[in-house]
């Protein structure tokens, strides 16, 4: 949060979401209460904190009042809420569920509208696990790692499919990816 000199961190295994002045490097708030904190992505337009709630039995996108830090909504979703993403020019928020640690043979990608905090979609994907994605500014692509393939998803965010996969070769368990 640029604005007002904050940063969101993930204290996962305390569950817990922290906010730090940029600045002064002091602890402003904590947000507690998760099972599992997993992934916070801060809207600033709506002044709206938005912060995945996973574990094997737990499963939730919560929404927080950016000034107060009071929660105004929680959404449920599948066990294991993880990994998110935000699409500025949608307001479209993607976020993973479900899997391996929910003990589901698939995950879900789930599409939720932040303008009305609805969620509007899933993309099914048949494997137990996913992980970070990361989507082209320039165009409609959503890539994500599917660790369990070794493979890249890549997602047309228009259609809300699936398009292509991409092998990850040369290494043993593919999670983290970027774009350039």
């Amino acid at each position: 949060d640029l604005k007002n000199n904050r940063l969101f961190v993930v204290a996962e295994n305390d569950g817990t979401i922290e906010i730090y002045s940029m600045s002064t490097g002091k602890l402003l708030h904590s947000i507690g209460g998760f099972a599992m904190s997993h992934n916070v992505v801060y809207r600033p337009d709506v002044n709206r904190i938005y912060a995945t709630d996973g574990s094997r039995t737990v499963g939730a996108l919560r929404i927080y009042d950016g000034t107060t830090y009071e929660l105004i909504k929680s959404l449920k979703m599948l066990p294991d809420a993880d990994s998110m993403d935000y699409d500025p020019s949608t307001h479209y928020l993607y976020l993973t569920n479900g899997g391996d640690f929910a003990n589901l043979d698939y995950t879900l990608l789930s599409i939720v509208n932040t303008d009305t905090d609805q969620r509007v979609d899933d993309i099914k994907f048949n494997t137990g696990r996913l992980e970070h994605m990361v989507m082209e500014k320039s165009g409609p692509r959503l890539f994500i790692t599917s660790p369990n393939k070794q493979e890249v998803d890549v997602i047309d965010r228009k259609k809300r499919a699936i398009t292509a996969t991409w092998p990850v070769s040369g290494g043993k368990f593919c999670v983290a990816t970027d774009l350039d």
